[in-house]
């Protein structure tokens, strides 16, 4: 059915929400089958109130009636945003969208995003491409990361692309095959300790620069047996959950708290980084954290390279964007070499609520 939408060119609108629970992001990206370049047209975030945020912060809690019904409620939620992005002008074929993550257990076998398909297209009136990461899980792979498809297309002047939102993850482009994988927990953490200080987030990582390094936390955190497994790996919620912030559960300061994982996690990150890597592009709201990014470049001669303020805030959502386009022209998507799953494939699940 999706078929009827390929055209010369494509205006999709990516949705991406993610852990740090910031808001929604949107991007509209236009892309040319004949020439093979993309633009992004507009862009704009939707900062969650606290109560979406408590709604989507304790989703996991919930029973399976509850689940399904916030799960209509969000795709309703993206849709009326959607509706009301495309009344202010903007041009919209199809929309490629993330979800939200509630559960991302690949050992398992499953993984959960919500935000209804056929509810958003209900209520945005256009054709939806999501749950990205099902088809993977299925295939034996770890369902994430998904921006790598995006990395190499897209920005392709680079060596490595590294992701700085909830978590910390890059892709990296080998001789032979590319590689992508979760780094280290990234802003879940720090947004969750600048709580304590009464913030929402740690801005420019000043908290973290004020404070001082607790020894006996930094060894347990760099230890931690995951940042030491071989790609391809991923991380979710229920890994911090049970790993990180038990460890956090103590009389310091925020600030010592803050300024341990952070040198923490800029080690943990250096030594996952191959050697042959020179040039990074650094995008997702970490990128504004300059007490981060200073510790980072400590570690190595890498260039790492900011993006464009565009790109730094709303990458992902681009990159999904593409994912949608990819799609809808039977193109995969998803890099089994990244994921672990048995073969390179097109993820993705098509719903119009408009269609006769």
């Amino acid at each position: 059915m999706q078929k009827k939408y390929i055209q010369k060119t494509l205006n999709v609108l990516g949705l991406m929400s993610g852990t740090s629970l910031d808001g929604l992001d949107m991007a509209l990206v236009r892309f040319s089958t004949n020439t093979g370049k993309y633009e992004l047209i507009h862009a704009k975030s939707i900062k969650y109130h606290e109560s979406v945020v408590k709604k989507l912060e304790n989703a996991h809690l919930l029973n399976g009636e509850l689940l399904t019904k916030l799960d209509h409620w969000f795709g309703q939620f993206m849709g009326m945003h959607v509706r009301d992005f495309i009344h202010e002008g903007q041009h919209v074929d199809l929309v490629a969208s993330h979800g939200h993550t509630v559960f991302h257990r690949p050992e398992l076998g499953f993984t959960r995003q919500i935000g209804n398909g056929f509810e958003l297209s209900k209520a945005c009136g256009r054709p939806v491409v999501c749950d990205f990461r099902t088809k993977d899980v299925v295939l034996g792979g770890q369902g994430a990361p998904l921006v790598p498809r995006g990395d190499l297309d897209l920005f392709p002047h680079f060596d490595a692309w590294m992701n700085l939102g909830g978590m910390a993850n890059i892709t990296v482009k080998t001789d032979v095959s590319v590689l992508a994988w979760d780094l280290a927990p990234c802003n879940v953490v720090f947004n969750y300790l600048s709580k304590r200080l009464g913030s929402s987030y740690d801005r420019g990582g000043r908290f973290a620069a004020s404070g001082s390094l607790i020894p006996e936390l930094y060894n347990k955190l760099i230890h931690l047996p995951y940042f030491s497994a071989p790609p391809p790996k991923s991380l979710g919620r229920e890994w911090v959950e049970a790993q990180v912030f038990p460890l956090l559960l103590n009389e310091n300061a925020p600030e010592d708290l803050l300024h341990t994982c952070a040198v923490a996690f800029a080690k943990v990150i250096h030594n996952q980084i191959p050697n042959e890597v020179k040039s990074v592009l650094v995008s997702g709201g970490g990128a504004y954290n300059d007490f981060f990014i200073q510790i980072l470049e400590q570690h190595r001669p890498v260039v790492f390279q900011l993006a464009s303020a565009e790109i730094i805030e709303f990458k992902e959502a681009v990159v999904f964007a593409y994912l949608g386009y990819l799609f809808v022209n039977n193109k995969p998507n998803v890099l089994a070499s990244v994921t672990g799953a048995s073969h390179d494939h097109v993820g993705g699940v098509w719903y119009d609520a408009t269609a006769v």
